[in-house]
């Protein structure tokens, strides 16, 4: 993987073609036809590519899930992750905006045609929303948000990679906060 100043170069706990918690990956949006979500990133970026328009991404892990279901069990934890999954929907609130699950403790939300700002502004509200949903406030959500105006039809992984490395740094914060990066132009795949 390649570094970008200022990223932490390491390998990020999430990963775009992770196996998901409970068989295919689940989308989480209010889409009839439930295509598998690194499927739409792909999509969108081409989109992004074709219209010169920015593309925004959010990677949201679950803080501390493991031990959460080792001290409370599987249905509460399961509980906790469904409130989670409903305030990504709730997040994603225009027509192209889609949340959905890329592993058993993490989410991605793909904001086609957000800016940076914008999608701080949603990350900020997408906190707001856990919080608001997590009754018990036992869990919480890091997120890692970044941007591109995509200039290459390779680059989405790369892009989804160095957005999870975002989460990660986020996470090892203490969690329950978002780190963003605008990366600019996307030319050769590499960010």
């Amino acid at each position: 993987m390649p570094y970008w100043p200022g990223m932490p170069h390491k390998e990020s706990k999430v990963s775009l073609h992770t196996e998901p918690a409970r068989g295919a990956l689940s989308l989480i949006t209010r889409q009839p036809d439930a295509r598998p979500v690194a499927t739409l990133l792909v999509s969108e970026w081409v989109q992004a590519l074709r219209q010169g328009q920015p593309l925004s991404l959010m990677v949201v892990s679950v803080d501390h899930l493991r031990l959460f279901v080792r001290q409370h069990g599987e249905a509460k934890a399961q509980l906790q992750v469904d409130a989670i999954a409903a305030a990504l929907d709730l997040t994603a609130r225009r027509a192209r905006d889609v949340a959905g699950r890329c592993s058993a403790d993490a989410f991605m939300v793909l904001l086609p045609g957000t800016p940076a700002d914008g999608a701080k502004a949603v990350a900020e509200r997408c906190l707001q929303n856990v919080r608001a949903a997590l009754a018990e406030q036992l869990l919480s959500v890091s997120l890692g948000v970044g941007t591109v105006i995509p200039r290459s039809e390779a680059g989405h992984s790369t892009f989804f990679n160095a957005v999870a490395q975002l989460c990660d740094e986020a996470s090892s914060k203490g969690g329950d906060r978002w780190v963003a990066r605008h990366f600019g132009h996307s030319r050769t795949g590499i960010l």
